[in-house]
C-alpha cells in the first residue's frame, strides 16, 4: 500500500468522520488491486466480501440484460466507493463493476468495517452521514440529469474535467470512451455526438481521440447554467 492510500480513506465521504484510530486499522486491513482496462472487478451474484474505494483511475458499474445488452448505472472515479451496502450486509453484489480505465482500487473487508461499527458505535453513525451525503450528491446527479439538456449535461461534464486554475481556454482529455460517457450522461452516443457539435457554439472542439478543446471556458460554464 503507498502512504498515501490510508489518507484516501479520510478523503472519502463514507469514512470522513471516523476517527484515526480507526482510520489506520481498516487501512492496515485493506489491499490495494491494480487492474487493467476492461478487466472484471468484480461479477454480479458474487459475495460481497469486500468495499471497493476507488484510488485512480475510474470504475464501470453495470448490468446485463436478458438480452444481452449491457446498462450503465455507475461511473465511479477517485474518491468514490462502490458495493457499501452489499457489503455490509454481508449480501451479494447486486450488479458487476469492470475497469473503464486502467485503475487502483483500495479493497476494505466487510468483516473489517463492520467489526470496526460495532466496537466503535460513534462510527456507525459517521458512516450513515457518510452514506447520507452520497445519497445527496447521487440525487443531485439525478435531478441534473433530468432538469438539463444534453449539450449541458455534457458541458458539465467537460468542466468537471478542468484543471484547477484553468484559464479562459484549455484542452481537457476525456477519462474513458465516448460510448461511456454517453452512458454516464443518460443518452446514447449519437446523441453525445450532437451535444458536442451544439457546444461549438460556445468554442468547444471535440476530436476523433480523447481530447476535448475548450475555448471559451466562461462561456461554456454559463451555457452549463442556463435554465
Amino acid at each position: 500500500m503507498r502512504l498515501t492510500d490510508p489518507e484516501a480513506l479520510r478523503r472519502c465521504s463514507l469514512f470522513a468522520g471516523l476517527a484515526d484510530e480507526n482510520l489506520k486499522q481498516l487501512a492496515r486491513e485493506s489491499r490495494v488491486a491494480e487492474f487493467a482496462r476492461g478487466q472484471l472487478v468484480f461479477q454480479r451474484g458474487d459475495p460481497a466480501i469486500c468495499i471497493f474505494l476507488v484510488l485512480d483511475g475510474w470504475l464501470t458499474v453495470y448490468r446485463d440484460t436478458p438480452t444481452g445488452d449491457r446498462t450503465v448505472l455507475l461511473m465511479c472515479c477517485e474518491g468514490e466507493t462502490v458495493a457499501e451496502a452489499a457489503a455490509l450486509n454481508f449480501g451479494r453484489f447486486p450488479a458487476s463493476a469492470e475497469a473503464a480505465t486502467d485503475c487502483r482500487v483500495l479493497q476494505i473487508p466487510s468483516n473489517s468495517f463492520s467489526d470496526m461499527i460495532r466496537r466503535d458505535p460513534d462510527s456507525a453513525l459517521r458512516v450513515i452521514g457518510g452514506l447520507s451525503a452520497r445519497l445527496h450528491l447521487l440525487v443531485g446527479e439525478l435531478e441534473q440529469l433530468h432538469v438539463k439538456g444534453a449539450s449541458q449535461r455534457v458541458g458539465c461534464f467537460l468542466m468537471e474535467l478542468l484543471p484547477n486554475g484553468a484559464g479562459s481556454s484549455a484542452t481537457v482529455q476525456l477519462p474513458f470512451d465516448k460510448s461511456l460517457v454517453a452512458a454516464r450522461l443518460a443518452m446514447t452516443p449519437e446523441s453525445l455526438s450532437r451535444a458536442l457539435a451544439k457546444l461549438k457554439e460556445v468554442g468547444v472542439e471535440a476530436t476523433r481521440g480523447p481530447d476535448v478543446y475548450i475555448g471559451d471556458v466562461p462561456s461554456l460554464r454559463d451555457h452549463c447554467a442556463m435554465e
